[in-house]
C-alpha cells in the first residue's frame, strides 16, 4: 500500500500502535498549498478495508471514496466529526467490498488549516482463487463418467 497526501507520521506520541498513520495537517498560507486528502493506493486489488478517521482542531465533514483498479467509484462514506478535544472526534470507516484499488479520504473544510489523520488501516489482500479438492474430485468423476458413456455408445 502506498499513501499519498499529507505526511506519514512516525511519532510514537501521535499513535499508540505500529499502524500506518497518515495525516494531512498543513497550515496553508494560500489555497494552492493545501492538502485536503489522504490517498491509499494498492498494487493489487484488496477487499474489506477499514480505518479510523481522526479529526483535528475544528468540527468537519469527511468523505471516503473507494475506487476499483480502473478508477471507477465503487463506494462512498460520509462522516461528520467534532474537534479533537471533543467527544465524537473519531469515526471508524469500512468498505466491505472487493476489487478496491484506491481509497481517498477528503476533508470538506474550507479553512486554511486542514487537520485530520487516517489510522489503524486494515484490509484483505485479494489472492488468486484456490480450487477446493472436493470440487476437483467432482469434476474428475464427471469427466470419467462422460468418457465411459462415450466408450459404451461407440462399442455397440
Amino acid at each position: 500500500m502506498q499513501i499519498n497526501g499529507g505526511a506519514v507520521m512516525a511519532d510514537p506520541n501521535a499513535t499508540s500502535a505500529s499502524n500506518v498513520y497518515a495525516a494531512a495537517m498543513l497550515p496553508a498560507s494560500n489555497a494552492s498549498d493545501m492538502v485536503e486528502h489522504v490517498e491509499m493506493t494498492f498494487s493489487s486489488p484488496v477487499s474489506d478495508i477499514s480505518f479510523d478517521v481522526i479529526n483535528g482542531n475544528s468540527a468537519s465533514s469527511f468523505v471516503a471514496y473507494a475506487f476499483d483498479t480502473k478508477g471507477n467509484p465503487i463506494g462512498t462514506k460520509i462522516v461528520n466529526l467534532n474537534c479533537s478535544n471533543c467527544s465524537g472526534a473519531v469515526a471508524h470507516v469500512s468498505f466491505n467490498i472487493g476489487g478496491i484499488g484506491e481509497v481517498v479520504v477528503r476533508s470538506s473544510s474550507v479553512s486554511n488549516m486542514i487537520d485530520f489523520a487516517v489510522d489503524t488501516i486494515t484490509f484483505n489482500s485479494a489472492g488468486a482463487a484456490t480450487p477446493e479438492p472436493g470440487g476437483l474430485a467432482l469434476l474428475g468423476s464427471g469427466v470419467i463418467g462422460l468418457w465411459s458413456l462415450r466408450k459404451r455408445i461407440f462399442n455397440r
